[in-house]
C-alpha cells in the first residue's frame, strides 16, 4: 500500500518508516499526520489481492489456484485520490492503473454545476466507461447510484449535487487477467473525493 500527500511540487509518504500496528489483534494501517490548509492532494494505491466467488455474494480472498471450482475469480487493485481544498494540485496525473483526473478544480466548482472528469486506464483515455457519483456518506444500492458515461476522449460530464461532498468511483474489469493461472480477470477501481464550495 502507498499513501502520499502532494502539496505543490512536494510529495510526502504518509506510511514510510511506520511500524505495523494492530487493534484487538487485527492489523491496521496508520499514517503519519500532515499539515494541510486545503492545499493537498492525497493519493493511495492498494493491491487488494486475489478473490474468488464461491456463491451468491460470497467471496474468499484466495486465487483460483486455491479454489479451482469457483464461479469467478479476479485480481483487484484500488486507487484513490482526495482533493482537500482549492489550493490542492487537483490536475496532477499520478500514473495509477485507473485514474480520475478532473479537468477543472473540483473544490471551486459550485453545487449544481457540471464537472468534466477524464478517466485514464494505464495512462490512456478510457471511452465508454461509467463513473458513479455518490457522497461517500450515504449508503445507496449499487443500481441506484447515478452513472455518467465517458466519451471517445475518456471524459465524463458530471452534474454536481446541490450540497455536500462528492465521491466519484469507477470500476474497470479486464479479461483475461495478466495472471490467468491465478484469476480469470483483473478488476481496477478508482475514486476521487472532493467537497465543492458552497454558494
Amino acid at each position: 500500500m502507498r499513501l502520499v500527500a502532494i502539496t505543490g511540487d512536494q510529495r510526502v509518504s504518509l506510511l514510510d518508516g511506520l511500524e505495523p500496528a494492530t487493534v484487538r489483534g487485527a492489523p491496521v494501517v496508520r499514517s503519519r499526520p500532515f499539515a494541510d490548509a486545503g492545499r493537498t492532494l492525497l493519493a493511495a494505491r492498494y493491491d487488494n489481492g486475489y478473490w474468488v466467488k464461491i456463491g451468491d455474494n460470497l467471496y474468499r480472498n484466495v486465487s483460483k489456484r486455491m479454489a479451482p471450482n469457483a464461479l469467478d475469480s479476479l485480481w483487484s487493485a484500488k486507487f484513490a485520490k482526495s482533493v482537500t481544498g482549492a489550493g490542492a494540485p487537483w490536475d496532477t496525473v499520478l500514473g495509477h492503473g485507473l485514474e480520475l483526473v478532473p479537468l477543472a478544480d473540483p473544490a471551486t466548482a459550485r453545487p449544481g454545476e457540471r464537472l468534466r472528469v477524464r478517466v485514464l486506464f494505464l495512462g490512456q483515455p478510457l471511452a465508454g466507461a461509467e463513473v458513479e457519483r455518490g457522497d461517500g456518506l450515504t449508503p445507496m444500492k449499487e443500481d441506484e447510484l447515478p452513472r455518467f458515461k465517458t466519451d471517445a476522449d475518456g471524459v465524463a460530464t458530471i452534474p454536481l449535487p446541490k450540497g455536500g461532498p462528492v465521491l466519484l468511483a469507477i470500476d474497470h474489469r479486464v479479461a483475461p487477467s495478466e495472471t490467468p493461472d491465478l484469476a480469470a480477470a483483473d478488476l481496477y477501481n478508482a475514486t476521487l473525493w472532493f467537497a465543492p464550495r458552497r454558494r
